[in-house]
């Protein structure tokens, strides 16, 4: 393992730029054939950031692991700027690597921008409670609906996202109270629902499920 290399964040780095949505721009940063090298991933340069976005981050640092890359963060002073170094401690993300290598274990984050490992019921449980903790003052319908929405999300990332090389789902979310706001990511590295449904079923029986 001889090679290093540096992934640095950009000063900003968020879906949402400009009132438009960018998801492309983002996600070109990651190389998912790198193996066997050495890795820095340096968040000190970033000062604007998405917490959706961080995240994403965690399922990158878990696939270069599996990839045989030894992998370190480096990150500016956490206790008087303000940007992606601070909000990945606030997520509880430096436990990563725990998380990782023990499914009993789980990120703590802080109450209302926590992350989720999502690989079993439990933590389906886990996560679901979090976000009707956040609900409770929401009108009823509204709090149904949002909770059927994020409960079938999990679901489908625990049904269809699995991943053969042992990589969680996560969620994330980011609850600003005083507005009455909940953002959140679900995301997953797994196969994907079409493919994962099409080799649980013959061709035939696959095109009338997906029609």
């Amino acid at each position: 393992m001889n090679n290093n290399r540096i992934i640095t964040l950009p000063k900003s780095w968020k879906f949402k730029s400009h009132e438009y949505y960018d998801f492309d721009s983002l996600l070109q940063l990651f190389d998912w054939k790198i193996r066997n090298e050495n890795i820095t991933i340096d968040f000190s340069q970033c000062f604007e950031a998405n917490y959706q976005a961080l995240s994403l981050f965690v399922l990158y640092i878990w696939h270069l692991r599996i990839n045989h890359c030894f992998v370190k963060c480096h990150f500016n002073d956490i206790s008087d700027k303000q940007g992606a170094s601070k909000m990945w401690v606030k997520m509880g993300a430096q436990g990563l690597f725990n998380i990782q290598d023990d499914s009993n274990e789980n990120f703590r984050g802080s109450y209302d921008k926590p992350l989720f490992a999502v690989r079993n019921n439990r933590d389906f449980s886990n996560a679901l409670e979090k976000a009707e903790n956040y609900t409770e003052s929401f009108d009823i319908e509204y709090e149904k609906t949002l909770r059927y929405i994020i409960a079938e999300l999990l679901y489908n990332t625990l049904e269809h996202g699995r991943n053969s090389r042992g990589i969680p789902s996560l969620i994330q979310f980011a609850w600003y109270q005083r507005k009455g706001e909940i953002s959140f990511i679900v995301a997953d590295l797994g196969i994907g629902i079409k493919r994962h449904i099409r080799q649980a079923y013959p061709d035939n029986v696959f095109y009338c499920l997906w029609q």
